[in-house]
């Protein structure tokens, strides 16, 4: 079977099994859901979950499995890392801007 095919069944079963506790958990948010946000997450999780693990699988046909888990679990770390640059960022011009707009 071909590894992006067990892609497809991993996220496919993931979803049904945690489809029934996100709509039982999260029943007031279901009110404020629309399609375009139900868009943008499902954009959000096509990019993110499936092109990471599509390249993980991608990447274990050339080398070994101890690179690619490696890199594998870099992606939180690098994640994080690019969330402090862009939160540092938007401190910045929001400062500036109120400097500028109080003065």
């Amino acid at each position: 079977m071909a590894p992006f095919v067990l892609l497809v069944y991993r996220n496919f079963i993931g979803a049904l099994i945690v489809l029934p506790f996100a709509f039982w958990f999260e029943r007031e948010m279901m009110k404020k859901f629309n399609y375009k946000i139900l868009s943008w997450v499902s954009i959000n999780a096509l990019f993110g979950i499936v092109s990471s693990m599509g390249l993980n699988y991608y990447d274990l046909r050339a080398t070994n499995a101890t690179y690619t888990i490696n890199f594998l679990n870099l992606i939180p770390v690098v994640t994080f890392i690019i969330a402090i640059i862009l939160w540092y960022i938007v401190e910045i011009f929001y400062t500036r801007t109120c400097d500028v707009l109080l003065s």
